[in-house]
């Protein structure tokens, strides 16, 4: 992890300055900003369940493949994951956690084509969070095939033990990687952070 450089927010809700830090994360092959030092944290164990990871493939992709050829994508997957631990900060003033996730895409399967995958990757994050029992409030998208890039920004609630969340994130597959930026926060107005921060996170090619 490598810190970049420092921005400085006027949060609309107080009275006081926020700094906000840039870092260069996962080998430094991606950058997302955090109001403080991240910390690497342990994976959701729904992301380490073969028979979900099998389910959320496409079935674009999966049509081309055989039963034991999608188990071991699952389980290559799995492994990668755990080499892959998210990055995580907790803003205890305001309540608000930031989270940055660096996952295998599985997109450089054979016969899959970038210039035809947009509406497949909206469909994945839209079944993983009905999946998750996550309610999709926006999606947009964006597809560069020539780039092999799509970045999709979407914001969704979901109850945990009774209380309500809000969060907010940027997808950006980029080849054999997908990358994501969270905001959550139990305020709905909270959304702000994301929205102005959004654009320093991206993919350092």
């Amino acid at each position: 992890m490598k810190l970049i450089y420092i921005l400085l927010m006027l949060l609309s809700s107080s009275a006081f300055a926020q700094d906000y830090y840039v870092y260069e994360l996962f080998n430094n092959k991606f950058q997302a900003a955090f109001p403080g030092r991240p910390s690497i944290s342990d994976l959701p164990k729904d992301l380490l369940d073969a028979d979900r990871l099998e389910k959320l493939l496409p079935y674009e992709q999966k049509k081309h493949l055989t039963q034991k050829q999608i188990k071991k994508i699952a389980l290559d997957t799995i492994k990668q994951l755990r080499n892959s631990q998210p990055y995580v900060y907790f803003d205890k003033v305001n309540k608000i956690t930031f989270t940055a996730l660096s996952i295998p895409s599985n997109l450089e399967q054979k016969n899959y084509k970038w210039s035809s995958i947009k509406q497949l990757l909206d469909d994945l994050i839209k079944k993983g969070l009905k999946t998750a029992n996550q309610t999709l409030i926006k999606l947009s998208s964006t597809l560069d095939k020539n780039k092999s890039t799509y970045i999709a920004i979407y914001s969704y609630s979901y109850f945990v033990e009774g209380q309500k969340f809000y969060s907010s994130t940027k997808n950006i597959y980029y080849k054999d990687k997908s990358y994501k930026w969270t905001v959550t926060s139990v305020n709905k107005n909270n959304k702000n952070i994301f929205d102005k921060y959004s654009k320093y996170c991206k993919v350092i090619e």
